[in-house]
């Protein structure tokens, strides 16, 4: 029960900072986006620097080069290009646009699943329909003037 109380509110707190940070980036001052990218994962870092110790003190792993690659990778690939990415979307589209980005997620991970060969059930092409026919709804633009 405590680990699965953990869980759920570490996600929840992912998706509020999530949305925060999409909201505070839109509203700052001209600034570059790697300036916005820099300050949001120096304060990441900060803010799971105990967890990361908590961890790092509960397992004695062996530190590998693979496992040291793997780390630099994921720090430089999809955390610090993503984050800098995610900061000029906000500034050319806005942070409303930017949410319905990350309902392409799951339609990624399905066509990648197909792709690798896994079995798909009618349940997630109808979860895809869903999903795209809300994004086409919401990026819908009313009629008449404006």
């Amino acid at each position: 029960p405590f680990a699965a109380a953990c869980v759920v509110s570490f996600v929840l707190g992912a998706g509020l900072s999530y949305a925060v940070n999409a909201v505070l980036t839109r509203r700052t001052p001209k600034t570059p986006a790697s300036v916005l990218a820099a300050g949001a994962l120096s304060c990441a870092a900060l803010m799971s620097l105990p967890f990361g110790i908590w961890a790092a003190w509960q397992n004695e792993l062996p530190a590998t080069t693979l496992g040291w690659s793997s780390l630099i990778w994921l720090g430089i690939g999809p955390t610090a290009v993503a984050t800098v990415l995610f900061m000029r979307i906000i500034e050319r589209a806005g942070a409303g646009f930017l949410s319905l980005v990350n309902y392409i997620v799951p339609v990624i991970a399905l066509l990648t699943g197909l792709a690798f060969g896994e079995s798909v059930s009618w349940n997630a092409y109808l979860g895809l329909a869903i999903i795209l026919g809300g994004i086409a709804q919401a990026r819908r633009t009313p009629p008449g003037p404006r």
